[in-house]
């Protein structure tokens, strides 16, 4: 088996072959605090399983590891068959882990005439190109924190890594006060993961 561990701001994108195994049940990406991770299950030692690294299914084989702090961590990837028995193992790979991405504060600006229309503007997110699948914009009545992955009241997609602004012409109620964010969201087939965000700035929707 092999493996990829791509450290990006927030979290770690990890990517597995599949054997071709008769025996193979599942696949499980186990994490430990150093190069010293047995193949076994469960995991003992300081070693843990990944939430976001589990598999059944041969055609989702790329994963991620949520990590909100700077720091170090090392992977493997490990095939086991019905009874949580190993019969195939990656090498273990380690990376420097990332805090989420500071984005910065939001513009923003209404449209001219009573239009109703707010312009929003960002500082775009500086990373990989392998980090990044799209933006989500987000705006929240009563959850002065919003994010894109619990659920809000608004949420508005773009999909260019360096684009810097766009203008929201619906889904916003005139009159109402919103919290508003931006996140920067990696998109794997087994979760995703917020990058980067920009600080919260509240507004009163014209």
């Amino acid at each position: 088996m092999t493996l990829t561990a791509l450290a990006c701001p927030g979290g770690v994108v990890l990517d597995w072959s599949v054997p071709d195994l008769a025996a193979l049940n599942h696949v499980q990406v186990l994490r430990g605090t150093s190069a010293e991770i047995p193949t076994v299950y469960p995991p003992t030692g300081g070693v843990s399983a990944v939430d976001g690294g589990y598999s059944t299914d041969p055609a989702k084989s790329d994963g991620r590891d949520v990590t909100l702090e700077a720091g170090s961590a090392w992977y493997r990837a490990v095939a086991f068959n019905a009874e949580d028995v190993a019969i195939a193992a990656s090498a273990v790979k380690g990376v420097s882990t990332l805090g989420i991405a500071d984005l910065g504060p939001l513009g923003i600006v209404d449209g001219a005439g009573g239009s109703g229309d707010v312009t929003i503007s960002w500082s775009p997110f500086a990373g990989s190109g392998e980090c990044f699948s799209y933006y989500k914009l987000v705006a929240s009545i009563d959850d002065p924190t919003p994010s894109y992955l619990e659920g809000t009241d608004f949420a508005l997609p773009i999909g260019e890594q360096a684009a810097t602004g766009t203008t929201v012409t619906d889904g916003l109620a005139s009159g109402q006060t919103y919290y508003i964010r931006l996140q920067a969201v990696r998109v794997t087939s087994l979760g995703k993961f917020i990058v980067a965000q920009s600080a919260v700035s509240q507004h009163l929707a014209p």
